[in-house]
């Protein structure tokens, strides 16, 4: 039955307009487009100040009563409309309740020429009767053939408007709503019915039906790829799952926070140094930061100055030609600028002259013959020869 009424809303029979936006959320910062926020619905009222003058607010509604001290004099509150009584008690002694109405206790349908003729005022087609239009009768009610009848409810039979509580009768239906009188704008239309759309794993055919706006499988789902969850979550068999840290099992890189899954089986951090962010490298599928002088290492990708001294330590320079000109590698793999003469070496690369003397200071000779004619090697600096 859900199915045939259901599979005629798809085809539009007594099916209204849908509207866009099933779930109209709301909260500090965005407002509602009309009516009151209230635990992050947008409704009609919050309290009876948010309705108009002789009306209440009852389940976030405005309507005329919700208890009977909020009807004029003796009247009693029906179905959230005041009337003037619920049973023969609440009316005057010789009157008696008739459908919601205090009426004198005779008889109407009498011969009448007018209505002074009738107890209740009212002549139709020669007879006293309840009611000549829908406004002699109470709230709820409506007037049929002189008689005041209770409102029929959506799906019950109708010929006019004015038999239907929805005041819409529509191919002989009462409907709360049609293309013409859609429900509000968190609701969707059901054969005629306003209803609410369902959680999660409810029954469906259609995504309207659904607070996520996705029917999967016949079923409300959260989402039905990726992009339908939040930031950090993927998307499983209609459900949000939050990524997975390393070493947990996957069978696609989406399941994993670092969307790196390791033959299809566990997610990892990092297969190569790329996959890692900036200073760091990748060591058994995990990203360590590359290290500073000093620090251990195995390849010269693990330092920071990407290299790895012959100590498996990482270092400036293993060579000259790492340091900037005029500066020269030491033996612990730092730069330090080249020494001019006289100054103390420990070997040749470190003189600016290219040559550690005997006395283990930077020379330019070690004897006479390395110096120009007239000059004699002193001290491995060569000088002017004395006469």
């Amino acid at each position: 039955m859900l199915f045939s009424a259901l599979f005629c809303c798809l085809l539009g029979w007594l099916c209204g307009a849908l509207p866009n936006n099933l779930a109209v959320e709301c909260d500090h910062h965005r407002a509602c487009a009309r009516g009151f926020c209230v635990a992050g619905k947008c409704v009609a009222c919050a309290h009876d100040s948010h309705c108009g003058a002789s009306l209440v607010c009852a389940a976030h509604e405005c309507v005329q009563c919700a208890l009977d001290d909020h009807c004029a004099g003796a009247a009693v509150c029906l179905q959230n409309r005041c009337a003037e009584c619920r049973s023969d008690g609440d009316c005057a002694h010789g009157h008696r309740c008739s459908l919601y109405q205090c009426r004198p206790s005779e008889v109407d349908g009498g011969h009448c020429n007018s209505g002074s003729d009738c107890a209740s005022g009212y002549c139709t087609d020669g007879r006293c009767a309840d009611c000549a239009d829908h406004s002699h009768c109470g709230p709820l009610l409506y007037c049929q053939r002189g008689t005041c009848r209770e409102l029929r409810r959506a799906r019950d039979t109708c010929y006019s408007n004015q038999q239907c509580s929805s005041n819409r009768c529509l191919h002989g239906v009462c409907t709360e709503c049609s293309a013409s009188h859609p429900c509000e704008p968190h609701q969707f239309c059901d054969v005629g019915t306003c209803r609410e759309p369902a959680d999660a794993g409810a029954i469906c055919l259609v995504s309207l039906q659904c607070k996520s706006k996705i029917c999967r499988k016949r079923r409300c789902a959260e989402c039905l790829h990726h992009d339908d969850c939040g930031e950090g979550q993927f998307c499983d068999d209609g459900k949000c799952q939050e990524k997975r840290k390393p070493l947990s099992s996957c069978y696609t890189r989406t399941q994993c926070l670092s969307n790196i899954c390791k033959d299809n089986r566990f997610c990892v951090d990092c297969l190569t140094a790329w996959d890692c962010p900036e200073s760091h490298y990748c060591n058994q599928n995990s990203c360590k930061a590359r290290g500073l002088f000093g620090y251990s290492c195995h390849e010269d990708d693990h330092c920071q100055s990407h290299k790895c001294g012959d100590k498996n330590t990482c270092v400036l320079c293993t060579q000259h030609r790492d340091c900037e000109r005029g500066w020269y590698c030491t033996a612990e793999g730092t730069c330090r600028e080249l020494k001019d003469l006289r100054e103390s070496c420990d070997s040749n690369d470190s003189c600016r002259s290219g040559l550690c003397g005997r006395s283990g200071a930077c020379a330019n000779c070690l004897v006479n013959s390395d110096c120009r004619r007239f000059q004699r090697c002193d001290n491995g600096v060569c000088g002017q020869r004395r006469l």
